[in-house]
């Protein structure tokens, strides 16, 4: 058993009775207050796993999980698109710095949890040091 498996069984323990089916469209769930997740989570940050150490926010839908992951178990818990590149990178956010969430979900295809920021994210959500830190 890797600790990615770990993590994510743990994750799931956490939030049993919150989380949807991987079949659960993610425009479907509700939105709900970064602060209500933060509250979810017991405090935890989510993260966003990314190609370049450069990103300072995003004003897209974009995906994140609460569930910490090595560069190379990412792919095998999270359905990530372009699997051909390597996420050293994770973006450390707060979740009472971001205005709406969707989620929790299962992964479709990947068995770990996401959440959708229908709105992205902006700078002032990156937790210390304000920055993407490198994953191994």
């Amino acid at each position: 058993m890797g600790a990615g498996f770990l993590a994510t069984q743990l994750d799931k323990l956490m939030l049993r009775g919150k989380m949807s089916p991987a079949d659960t469209d993610i425009n479907d769930l509700p939105e709900r207050t970064g602060a209500e997740i933060a509250a979810e989570l017991g405090g935890r940050m989510l993260l966003r796993y990314v190609e370049h150490p450069d990103e300072v926010g995003r004003t897209h839908p974009t995906f994140v999980c609460p569930t910490p992951y090595s560069m190379d178990e990412v792919y095998q818990w999270l359905a990530l698109p372009k699997p051909l590149s390597v996420r050293r990178w994770v973006v450390v956010l707060d979740p009472t710095g971001i205005d709406y969430v969707k989620g929790p979900k299962e992964c479709s295809l990947g068995g770990g949890i996401e959440y959708l920021l229908p709105n992205g994210y902006e700078s002032g959500a990156i937790a210390s040091p304000g920055w993407a830190v490198e994953v191994r």
